[in-house]
């Protein structure tokens, strides 16, 4: 018995590392792959794209030089790279405002400097995935973290639409939404949308543009327990 216990824990360590470092592989490829692709794609020359970006940067008070690149291949507008920022947008039909809303969400997470927080917790959160690869409960966790920056950043967004720019941007989630609903996309690596799309996140986010709700602080007190128990437990 004690020699089949003995083995038996050992190959439980053994299948556990091996999917550890099989799922480490995977996630730093995947990563070093979508910069690749990214590198090689060029910034959209449209008039009308670059004239809202222009509009954007003004309204959120953006200074930078920020690139704009049009790919197929992405569900959810996305801003990466800070010293050269550079937004991804989807292929979608948006109205000039919409754009010029989306636009503005993104610069945001530029201007709070949420880049530099997103690549620092996203690697921490995605480790800590990675290790913790058979409790689910992490998986909702690395979505909370991440639903809840979202939130930040639309409160902010939210200081500097009128009411029709506002029902306009959510028009633009809708359309985005609407656009990849059940595509499979290349570049799986979409802030705000692809985290967690469904109708209880939807809805809290409807809810801060219009009724200029806040978000639950319930919420904010589980993330933040969530947080130190993970960093304890680990």
């Amino acid at each position: 018995k004690i020699y089949y216990y003995f083995t038996l824990g050992r190959l439980m360590e053994v299948i556990y590392l091996a999917t550890t470092i099989v799922l480490l592989i995977k996630k730093s490829l995947r990563c070093r792959q979508l910069y690749r692709i990214v590198n090689l794609m060029n910034c959209t020359d449209n008039i009308e794209i670059l004239n809202a970006l222009k509009i954007a940067k003004q309204k959120v008070g953006v200074r930078k030089n920020v690139g704009i690149i049009v790919n197929k291949n992405i569900r959810t507008p996305v801003i990466i790279g800070y010293f050269k920022p550079v937004i991804i947008l989807p292929v979608v039909e948006l109205s000039e405002i919409q754009l010029i809303t989306v636009l503005s969400h993104e610069l945001i997470h530029y201007k709070y400097k949420h880049i530099i927080m997103i690549i620092f917790i996203k690697l921490l959160v995605e480790i800590i995935c990675v290790v913790m690869w058979w409790n689910p409960v992490f998986y909702f966790f690395r979505k909370e973290v991440f639903n809840i920056l979202e939130f930040y950043t639309d409160r902010k967004l939210n200081i500097l639409l009128n009411n029709k720019e506002k029902k306009e941007y959510l028009l633009g989630i809708v359309n985005v939404i609407e656009n990849y609903g059940g595509r499979n996309n290349t570049l799986d690596f979409s802030l705000g949308l692809d985290e967690e799309n469904n109708e209880r996140v939807m809805t809290e986010r409807f809810k801060l543009i219009l009724d200029n709700a806040y978000i639950n602080k319930n919420r904010i007190k589980d993330i933040v327990i969530m947080t130190v128990f993970f960093v304890v437990y680990i």
